[in-house]
């Protein structure tokens, strides 16, 4: 199986441009069929526990290259417990040509420590399946909860760009033009002498 190497690049990773959003992934090089985890998280300018009640919904605004790569799935750390009572899903929408994250609590336990002042919101997973340029671009996103907390300066593009090099494995390399024409002669020459 031939390998498929990509190389994380970060475009536009700028801490303005999405106020308090974190996005990271998990590794720079990556295979055909390997799993790409893009981790979201919300940095805060203030201890959590002060900030925003344990019952919260965030939703984030995504598109991505499907070309390279096929999403997956998602994960969420393990402070989000029963207790904290998430429900989170990813789904697709069609008419605007987007993905929505959405992540909401319901528990009667925040999935953070009242000192915590960065709040995973935690990791979509797509598969690579080509080589090419994974581009991962949030487009919108929001954070609040039912109280007053409400940041909403979360617009924007950040991009997460993996460029990949190499062929898929299950390709078959074609033969050089000249051999076929050699291998051709051959062939007619051998015919003639028969």
């Amino acid at each position: 199986m031939k390998k498929l190497t990509t190389l994380l690049l970060c475009l536009s990773f700028s801490v303005q441009s999405m106020a308090g959003l974190i996005v990271t992934a998990d590794a720079s090089d990556y295979t055909v069929g390997d799993t790409i985890n893009i981790n979201l998280s919300y940095q805060a300018d203030a201890p959590l526990g002060g900030l925003i009640d344990k019952n919260f919904d965030a939703l984030t605004w995504f598109t991505f290259t499907d070309s390279t790569a096929d999403f997956a799935s998602i994960s969420l750390p393990a402070q989000y417990t029963a207790d904290t009572d998430p429900f989170e899903t990813v789904d697709y929408d069609s008419f605007s040509d987007e993905w929505l994250y959405s992540l909401s609590t319901f528990g009667t336990d925040a999935p953070f420590d009242t000192a915590d002042m960065l709040l995973d919101l935690g990791t979509l997973s797509f598969v690579a399946k080509d080589a090419g340029d994974f581009m991962f671009d949030i487009t919108s996103a929001y954070l609040m909860d039912v109280g007053s907390f409400y940041d909403d300066n979360l617009f924007g593009s950040q991009t997460l760009k993996i460029n990949a090099v190499g062929t898929k494995p299950n390709d078959v390399p074609e033969p050089p033009m000249v051999a076929i024409l050699l291998l051709g002669l051959l062939a007619i020459r051998k015919a003639k002498k028969s």
